[in-house]
């Protein structure tokens, strides 16, 4: 399986990652492959 994510509001808000994202992904990330995409320009 594939997960696509969104970065900024999706799972960060100004490019801060929010509460639990860390813990959900790391979860996630041993039944499927994650990539986090952004077409953010800003600095993180």
């Amino acid at each position: 399986m594939i997960i696509l994510l969104d970065l900024n509001g999706t799972i960060a808000t100004d490019g801060k990652i929010k509460e639990g994202v860390k813990e959900r992904l790391t979860i996630l990330k041993e039944r499927a492959e994650i990539y986090i995409l952004s077409a953010d320009t800003s600095e993180l």
